[in-house]
């Protein structure tokens, strides 16, 4: 009944970590504090590689929920995997961004930096309906669904087997990331107002 892969707590913080390092770039300027459009850049990749590995895994889990406990839910496999394969091209878009000129041209009045007009286009409209259901699916449905199923066995034994096996780390993922991010946001408020005032 065990998966191949077996999440800890410790693995499941681990998989945080290329968030965590795009933090940084962008908080302490590691790129150095001339570059801030490659230190967004790389942030940026490392922020859409970490929603990939985290999606990855936990679309892992629901897949080998399904074929461990032998039915075919689609529905429970899609929406797992439709994250996945938005992120994975995200992520390309992303690379291919970051490989792009500044859209501001030279000599333009428009400044190039952090602050820009936002112009959403359909694209846009997409990516943000897409990063919003790759949330709710990540934070609330997969677990959900997944939990669902296995309260349906009347067999105790069998109910336990599969919630060690995949309901568990799937919360652990969740539990790490939901504590990783509250972590940095934090740090992030705290650090800045004491940058501001000493």
């Amino acid at each position: 009944m065990p998966t191949q892969l077996k999440l800890s707590n410790l693995k499941a913080y681990m998989l945080l970590v290329p968030g965590i390092l795009g933090f940084l770039i962008t908080e302490f300027s590691l790129l150095g504090t001339g570059n801030y459009r490659q230190g967004f850049s790389a942030a940026n990749m490392l922020w859409v590689l970490n929603l990939l590995v985290l999606l990855s895994t936990q679309a892992y889990f629901t897949a080998a929920f399904d074929k461990a406990t032998a039915r075919k839910d689609t529905f429970t496999t899609l929406n797992a995997m439709v994250p996945v394969a938005f992120f994975a091209f995200y992520f390309l878009f992303v690379i291919y961004s970051a490989l792009q000129a500044p859209e501001t041209p030279a000599g333009s009045s428009e400044a190039i930096g952090p602050l820009r007009e936002v112009k959403f286009s359909m694209a846009g409209t997409f990516i943000m309906v897409m990063l919003v259901y790759s949330g709710v699916s990540f934070l609330f449905v997969n677990n959900y669904l997944v939990k669902r199923r296995i309260q349906k066995f009347e067999d105790l034994t069998r109910r336990k087997e599969l919630y060690i096996a995949f309901l568990l780390p799937m919360k652990r993922l969740v539990r790490a990331a939901v504590v990783v991010v509250g972590g940095v946001t934090l740090f992030a408020i705290i650090y800045d107002i004491l940058k501001l005032t000493l």
